[in-house]
């Protein structure tokens, strides 16, 4: 039997998942990753410390083993990579190469939405760290690369006179050298998990991101979430209308997406959007809250099989939590088993291994792991978060602690204002 290869960007930790299941469908797994030591090459059957952004690099990998299939469903701008090196290749492709640029470049996303009617606010693409046209804008503002992963120079902007600075770190972030400057939106951010399906588009559940408690410059970032979000039957029906809206504007079928909006009131409007299942506990979250294993549709899709889209409503009440540490060289956490024992922590994973480089701002580079949290109350969910936060370390290869403690659940953060 002649042998099926499957190449996987990025060993991040939900690929882990996802090369079990490729091998589980008799795939031969190349991983590539330009980390030497990324979480998930343990699962794969070969790793190829090569740039999953290095378009030539993946396409000579995938002659080189010739190749069956190229995935990477928990990854962002390696879409790209993937859907133009399998359309080169006549591979299987979730979305065409001209889509995926769409979905994955700010400037052409906010675009598509603004011309389709998809509710999301004002802005504009520049070049310009001094562009004029940020006085048109309402501030406070937000500036963000149009082509990078993740939360990476995203920051916002509380006045006019503190622009130049974030906005040239985003426009150095950027590979296309662009940033989006748009109006800032009040309120809370609620991330919306979705899979559509001949043409029918599921909602699979909704959550409530998780804002630290801001610094003038820092960047914008969650440390957790709540689930379900706890929207009112109105705002579920405009989500669920603004999830159909946005597959039908980007062309988007059978495909995993999710949605991240802010919420004031009985007002939605959508930052962003992704074709694929978000990263770090997104895919373990879903299979765990609904039931449905939204990881295996997606190769089913992919593949052109076919599968039942069955899911359920959060039975309890839970919150994702995710450590941050500071600046160093990661060595382990300690404290996890006698949590998960004492049934504090429900589910937990490392997303760094050992010699990892953490950087000095707080971003992806500095998520070290993330935890499930469960219960009937907020007030049980803040007594286990605390609990958690208290126990928990994060030491660095010289056994220093480096976890950042300031970065835990409050009844104030469940209040649902962003800050």
């Amino acid at each position: 039997m002649e042998r099926k290869t499957a190449i996987v960007l990025g060993g991040i930790v939900p690929h882990i998942s996802l090369l079990e299941k490729l091998k589980e469908r008799g795939y031969y797994t190349v991983l590539i990753d330009y980390y030497q030591n990324p979480p998930a090459k343990h699962a794969a059957d070969l790793h190829l410390p090569e740039s999953t952004l290095d378009l030539d690099a993946v396409k000579r990998i995938a002659e080189e083993y010739d190749a069956s299939l190229i995935c990477g469903f928990c990854v962002d701008q390696a879409m790209v990579v993937s859907c133009c090196v399998s359309e080169q290749l006549g591979l299987p492709v979730p979305f065409s190469y001209e889509s995926s640029i769409n979905v994955t470049n700010k400037a052409r996303m906010k675009q598509i939405m603004w011309e389709n009617g998809v509710p999301t606010s004002r802005f504009f693409i520049t070049k310009d760290p001094a562009d004029p046209r940020i006085n048109d804008l309402t501030f406070p503002i937000v500036v963000k690369p149009v082509d990078n992963n993740g939360s990476k120079g995203v920051t916002k902007v509380d006045a006019p006179e503190d622009v130049r600075e974030p906005l040239e770190n985003a426009l150095s972030l950027s590979r296309a050298g662009d940033a989006v400057v748009e109006e800032f939106n009040e309120g809370y951010e609620i991330q919306i998990d979705c899979f559509i399906k001949d043409g029918q588009t599921n909602v699979l559940m909704t959550r409530r991101r998780l804002k630290t408690k801001r610094s003038k410059g820092d960047a914008l970032q969650s440390f957790g979430s709540m689930i379900p979000a706890g929207l009112s039957d109105e705002l579920q029906a405009k989500v669920e209308k603004i999830a159909s809206d946005i597959a039908k504007a980007f062309e988007l079928n059978n495909t995993p997406f999710f949605i991240q909006a802010i919420v004031n009131g009985d007002d939605i409007k959508v930052l962003e959007f992704a074709p694929r299942i978000g990263g770090s506990l997104s895919y373990s979250l879903i299979k765990r809250i609904t039931g449905f294993d939204i990881l295996d549709a997606a190769v089913d899709s992919l593949l052109g099989e076919d599968f039942d889209i069955e899911y359920h409503k959060p039975e309890k009440k839970y919150t994702t939590n995710i450590m941050y540490a500071y600046e160093g060289i990661f060595g382990e956490i300690t404290g996890v088993d006698d949590l998960v024992e004492q049934g504090v922590i429900d589910y937990f994973f490392a997303t760094k291994t050992k010699g990892m480089d953490l950087g000095s701002r707080m971003d992806s580079r500095n998520r070290v792991a993330c935890y499930i949290i469960s219960g009937e109350t907020d007030e049980e969910l803040i007594e286990k978060a605390r609990a958690a936060n208290e126990h928990l370390d994060v030491l660095d290869t010289d056994g220093k602690s480096i976890m950042r403690k300031d970065l835990c659940l409050d009844a104030e953060m469940l209040g649902g204002e962003d800050r």
